[in-house]
Order: structure tokens, then C-alpha cells, then sequence
């Protein structure tokens, strides 16, 4: 995170600073994807050291790439060190630079190229990374050091090879690049999040339970989740045809939410509730979001079950009221002052608890902060799935079936069917109704009067702009979770 706030934060470039911040929580939630035995760390191929010695600028700290930690702080970071050393040096050291480059280059070492007028990172910024791209960028980070480890081995074999290697590490230090098993490479490729896309539309056709918990396992980070709940829903008497749970969920993932949290929401909402998972979740991603901002979240979960605990009171004081009002048993009205009473017991020492372990004040900004920072980072993730939807503070579900419910008989005119309520056969009557509508006289009959066929015929660009001017109201909704 500190690399990010000194690129983009403090007020510099908040919608660069949302950006690169929504790409390190992707990394973090592919990170928490990944099989058992499997440590990464962000790499700067050519390395933050050599870069900040440059004087580059701080955005230029933010391109990275997925490697192998073991790889990263062994035979690479060797490499990396010796390769500044003579860039850095009063006076480059142009023969050790070249020695270097052609071992990088024979053995297929992404070291970046610093010696070069222009420079070459040797990766893309974490703002750029999506958790399928990650996957996609892993395997071949996987599988190339694989090649470079047996690459490694064959030069140490040569005459030349050897005085090469002496060359660059004149030491005689023990190099090595450690293999991947391929079974490793083979769990991620098997586990890419692109699938998520590919398992809608499975999950949408109301298939039997045990179908939906497989195909959900194929979506990284939910393997164990989709296991445990197999057995969740039998306890809480779920039904066994669940379908809709897909079609939830991927309602869920149109407001920005993590896979995870879009999962555990949707099982909540299909349980009444009788699931907290999602709750849990939305509290997880928060407390990473404040440690990716390096705010302190101490006292975070205490806090929300306050909040949910003053709800309860709230909620317990109307149904006294109406108990009062409509002259119900007095036996009802001294249930509800009890519950009261205990709940607001309950309340003081929660919070008289809270305040011996932090200072209030401080927990509360940060929190706010933290549920801010978050509401902005799922509203730039979604922005491109919003500027596709009528109503952009509901999720895909929700839009959809309001924008029937908003136009019911502008939705079933001709030229707003032709425009986009005809399905696929939209793709073909569009462009004939886009026509007419420049014929003198009679154009404006053609022109859309519904509003999915009017956001429909706006340009992408329009559409953003949409958005963005919504975007308080998307945030709101967003950060609500948090307050109620």
C-alpha cells in the first residue's frame, strides 16, 4: 500500500490511487486462491532498488509481476543485486552489465533492461491486474522458471558457462533455481477465476445442490467454502435445488464484490440470514482494505456487531411502540422492555469494553475511512458492468428487472424492441432503426423512448459519464453494508 499512496494518494490522483488499490485487493484474493505449498511475492523485474536509485517516478514502483518467493529472494534477487551494482555504479560498469544481460537472456531471467535511454520494467502495473490475468501471468512465470532452472544446470556444465557465471558472481556463491512441480502449475491453471464466468452459466439452470457446490470449487477461493456449505445448508434446512444462488452471486459480483463475498452473500440471502458467512466476508475484505491503506483495524469487528446491536435495539423499540399502541397483553410489553433492557446491558459493556481497548475516536475514523476507501475501489471495478445497466445503484438482477417494471408498455414498442428487447435479434434490427431515425421528418418516430433502449443507443463514453455522476449514490449503497 505504501507504494501506492506515495504514487497516487494524498489527494495526487484518487482515481489512479482507487485503481492501483482495486488491482493489489485482486492480487491479495488470487493470492488467497492459490494451492497449499505456494508462496508469491510482487516482483519488479527491473528492481525497486535500481528504480528508486534512478529517480524514476513513483508510478514506475508499481510495475509488477507474480513469482515464486523462493525464486524471488534466491537466484533472482542474486542476479538483480549484481545487475544495480554496475548500473549504479559512479561509473557504469559496461562490461559486468552486458555479462549480466546475456546471462539473463540465456537463461530466460526477466531482470527487466535498465541500460537502455528508455527503460524496461519487465511488467505491467498492479492497477492493470485482474485475477484471471494474474493467473494467466503466473503459469508463465511458473513454467519459465522451470526452463531457466534447467537452463541453469545445463551452463554449469560448460567451460563457458562456468566462467560466465564466475563473472557475474565472482564470489562463487552456491546458484540454483528451484523447480515447480508441474502438479502446482496444473491446480492454478485448473483454477483460473475466467472460469467464474463459464460457471453462471451452468449455475443459472436451477441445477441439484451438490452440482452447483462443484462447479462453485472452480472458482478460485471458494474450494473449501462450497465444501463446508454442502453441509450448511442441510443443517439450516436448506432445499437441495438452489440454482438461483448462481444468479445471485453473479448479481453480487456486478456491484464490485470479491468472488467470496459475492458467493457468501448470495447463500446468506438464499438462508434468510440463517448463513453469516457473507457478513464475515464483508468484514475480512474490509480489514485487508485497511491493511493495504496501512490503517490500523484494530477494533473493526467489535465495532460492527455495536452497529448491529443498536440496529437491534432500534428494531425492538418499534415493536414495544406498536405493543403499547394497539393495547396488546401487558405480558407482551414486559417481554419487549426485557429484551431491551438486556440488549442495552449488553450494549454498554460491549462498548465500555471497546473503549478500554482502543481510543474511540481514532477506531471510528478509521473505519469510516477504510468502508470509503473500499466503497470507491468496488465502484471503479464495476464501473464498466454499471455503465451497461439502467439503474446503476442496484445490482445486474435488480436493474433488469426494474427497467420492465419502470417502462411496462415503453418496453414493448416497436422501436424500443428493436433496439434492445428482442434479445440476440436486437444485434440485427438495431442498425435499422438507428437508420430510420435520421429519415427527415419522421426520424424522431424511431427514436427510443424506454429507458434500456435509450442507454442502449448512448455511446460508451456517455455511459461512464452516467455512471460517474451516480457514483455517490452506488458508494452509499455500497458502504451501507458496513452501517447496517
Amino acid at each position: 500500500g505504501t507504494l501506492i499512496r506515495d504514487a497516487f494518494g494524498k489527494g495526487q490522483n484518487p482515481k489512479k490511487y482507487a485503481e492501483a488499490l482495486a488491482g493489489l485487493q485482486e492480487y491479495n484474493n488470487f493470492v488467497n486462491s492459490l494451492p497449499e505449498g505456494l508462496k508469491l511475492d510482487l516482483d519488479h523485474p527491473l528492481s525497486k532498488a535500481f528504480l528508486k536509485g534512478s529517480g524514476v517516478s513513483p508510478d514506475q514502483l508499481l510495475n509488477v509481476t507474480p513469482i515464486s518467493s523462493n525464486y524471488n529472494r534466491g537466484f533472482k534477487q542474486s542476479l538483480s543485486t549484481a545487475y544495480d551494482k554496475a548500473l549504479l555504479a559512479d561509473t557504469k560498469d559496461i562490461k559486468k552489465i552486458k555479462q549480466i544481460e546475456k546471462l539473463a537472456k540465456d537463461l530466460g531471467v526477466n531482470i527487466g533492461k535498465g541500460s537502455n535511454k528508455k527503460l524496461d520494467f519487465g511488467a505491467t502495473s498492479i492497477a492493470k491486474k485482474t485475477q484471471s490475468g494474474l493467473a494467466e501471468e503466473l503459469v508463465k512465470n511458473l513454467n519459465e522458471q522451470n526452463i531457466s532452472s534447467a537452463k541453469l544446470d545445463e551452463l554449469k556444465k560448460t567451460e563457458e558457462g562456468k566462467k560466465l557465471l564466475k563473472e557475474v558472481f565472482p564470489t562463487g556463491r552456491k546458484l540454483e533455481i528451484p523447480k515447480v512441480e508441474q502438479k502446482i502449475i496444473q491446480k492454478i491453471n485448473e483454477t483460473k477465476p475466467k472460469l467464474a464466468k463459464e460457471v453462471s452459466m451452468r449455475l443459472n439452470s436451477g441445477i441439484p445442490l451438490d452440482d452447483i457446490m462443484s462447479e462453485l470449487k472452480k472458482i478460485p477461493g471458494l474450494e473449501k467454502t462450497a465444501r463446508g456449505l454442502t453441509k450448511g445448508f442441510i443443517k439450516v434446512g436448506g432445499p437441495f435445488e438452489v440454482g438461483f444462488v448462481g444468479l445471485d452471486m453473479f448479481n453480487e459480483l456486478s456491484k464490485g464484490k470479491t468472488p467470496r463475498q459475492a458467493f457468501k452473500t448470495s447463500v446468506s440471502n438464499l438462508t434468510f440470514g440463517a448463513y453469516e458467512g457473507g457478513k464475515r466476508e464483508d468484514m475480512r475484505t474490509l480489514i485487508e482494505t485497511a491493511k493495504n491503506l496501512d490503517i490500523d483495524s484494530t477494533g473493526f469487528n467489535e465495532l460492527k456487531k455495536l452497529i448491529d446491536l443498536e440496529k437491534t435495539i432500534e428494531k425492538e423499540k418499534v415493536n414495544l411502540k406498536k405493543t403499547t399502541q394497539y393495547g396488546m397483553n401487558p405480558l407482551s410489553v414486559e417481554k419487549y422492555k426485557n429484551i431491551i433492557n438486556n440488549l442495552e446491558d449488553e450494549f454498554f459493556k460491549k462498548s465500555t469494553a471497546l473503549q478500554e481497548k482502543v481510543n474511540v475516536d481514532n477506531l471510528v475514523n478509521n473505519y469510516s475511512q477504510t468502508v470509503e476507501s473500499l466503497a470507491k475501489q468496488q465502484f471503479e471495478k464495476s464501473k464498466d458492468t454499471k455503465s451497461r445497466q439502467v439503474y446503476t445503484g442496484m445490482g445486474s438482477m435488480g436493474s433488469d428487472f426494474m427497467t420492465t417494471i419502470m417502462n411496462p408498455i415503453q418496453s414493448f414498442l416497436p422501436q424500443n424492441l428493436m433496439e434492445t428487447g428482442l434479445g440476440p435479434i436486437s444485434n440485427v434490427t438495431r442498425p435499422y432503426v438507428r437508420a430510420a431515425q435520421k429519415i427527415p421528418f419522421i426520424g424522431s418516430i424511431f427514436k427510443p423512448t424506454s429507458d434500456a433502449a435509450k442507454l442502449s443507443a448512448m455511446s460508451q463514453e456517455d455511459r461512464i459519464k452516467k455512471v460517474e455522476q451516480d457514483a455517490p449514490i452506488i458508494m452509499q449503497e455500497s458502504a451501507q453494508n458496513f452501517y447496517a
